[in-house]
């Protein structure tokens, strides 16, 4: 079982595609953060992070217009689901429930939109998240593009891994939001100059 697991491990790493970076999160550490990306641009409403499956801002200063397209990655949420669900039947661990944990998922999800309008990575205000979407546990990734990525990053690391294995959890929500900002610069009407970014953040809640 477990040279299947190891197997099964390459053939992903081969198939994942970008590098970025991760932070794990277990209740009663104290919360870890990258350094912000740079300033917010902006507050996305509370309905908006929570329900939206597709969000467009659209935001003009002087001859730039910006363009943020925040987009649900629901496939690469389920496919996360299943390896970590594979992974815990091959080492004899009950699978994470993650269907119908509709509060951990909307605030997996929530903590991601979050994160890509701030530019900002990490487990801010984790007490406060955690009373209010009750989670126990925490697993955060950025620029991560495919799901095989994402579950490699995350078991490639000691603490990340403890949470995806760790016996007590029993149930999860996985959020993963990609976003594009497109950059334009018009003059007389015409764009002179145009620079996309593509970001992936995802977290998965445990409790």
């Amino acid at each position: 079982m477990k040279t299947i697991l190891f197997l099964f491990c390459i053939v992903g790493y081969l198939l994942a595609e970008g590098k970025g970076n991760s932070l794990d999160l277990h209740m009663g550490q104290a919360p870890k953060e990258t350094a912000g990306r740079g300033a917010a641009v902006h507050e996305v409403p509370d309905t908006l992070m929570n329900n939206a499956r597709k969000l467009v801002i659209m935001t003009t200063v002087g001859n730039k217009t910006i363009e943020e397209k925040y987009k649900r990655q629901w496939l690469k949420e389920r496919s996360v689901l299943l390896l970590i669900s594979l992974t815990r039947l091959a080492t004899l661990r009950q699978p994470l429930i993650g269907i119908g944990t509709r509060k951990l998922t909307k605030g997996a999800y929530s903590h991601s939109i979050d994160m890509a309008s701030k530019k900002r990575f990490g487990h801010y205000d984790s007490n406060e998240r955690s009373l209010k979407w009750d989670f126990n546990g925490e697993n955060v990734i950025s620029d991560y593009r495919s799901a095989f990525a994402i579950y490699l990053g995350w078991m490639s690391s000691p603490g990340h891994r403890r949470n995806l294995l760790y016996r007590g959890f029993f149930f999860t929500g996985i959020g993963i939001c990609k976003k594009v900002e497109t950059e334009k610069y018009i003059v007389n009407g015409e764009i002179v100059k145009q620079s996309r970014k593509i970001h992936v953040l995802g977290t998965q809640l445990f409790r």
